[in-house]
């Protein structure tokens, strides 16, 4: 997938996980006032943003669309670990997972009950579901990614073809895709931007 699709994608999950620590309260996730829960739902989506642009930095550097000290940095580290893109550094599914939870043990463990919990525990969220979100789009193309980092072959949802039909990126079913992630992703805004409205009122005014 191209990076609009994968950010749309990514945003759209941005908000579904924003929902979900918000209703389920996971690593004990609890927001005191309102206006706090729209901050973190912005800081969210921000590094979503920045999460589903991660695995692609395995791009050479003439490649990379969004030129930063800190891109330039990440894309130096993967190649001097001879990484290219769509290897098996940044899309493999077990690294992936692997450094999630690594970050959310070490932020619970080190963090928790501090004044700084919360911010990390959002950043993490961001990222971690935006890369997530990243190698499951690409999931949806024949090229696929890898499950596992010792796998010889990657893996996909969908056929190289079908019936002529070509499941590539930038075809006309990326553009499917894209238009598909566009609809959730306002569903998921609206959901998300409403439902702590209307729980703090029927909290604030129930009967």
């Amino acid at each position: 997938m191209t990076g609009r699709t994968h950010k749309r994608v990514s945003v759209g999950c941005a908000y579904l996980v924003c929902i979900l620590a918000y209703c389920l309260k996971p690593f004990g996730f609890e927001i005191a006032k309102l206006c706090d829960y729209y901050v973190i739902l912005a800081v969210c989506v921000e590094f979503c943003k920045e999460g589903t642009l991660f695995p692609d930095l395995d791009h050479a550097w003439q490649s990379v669309k969004e030129k930063t000290v800190v891109s330039r940095l990440v894309n130096v580290l993967i190649h001097i670990l001879r990484g290219k893109h769509r290897s098996r550094i940044t899309h493999s599914w077990d690294l992936a997972l692997l450094a999630g939870a690594g970050y959310f043990a070490a932020t619970y463990w080190l963090l928790n009950g501090s004044d700084y919990y919360m911010l990390w525990l959002t950043t993490g969220a961001g990222f971690f579901a935006g890369w997530w979100t990243h190698l499951l789009a690409d999931m949806l193309t024949s090229d696929g990614v890898y499950i596992c980092f010792w796998m010889k072959n990657r893996v996909s949802f969908v056929p190289k073809s079908l019936f002529g039909f070509k499941f590539n990126t930038g075809g006309e079913w990326e553009d499917f895709v894209y238009k598909m992630a566009t609809v959730f992703e306002w569903l998921f805004c609206i959901v998300a931007l409403v439902v702590p409205i209307v729980r703090y009122v029927m909290e604030r005014f129930g009967t």
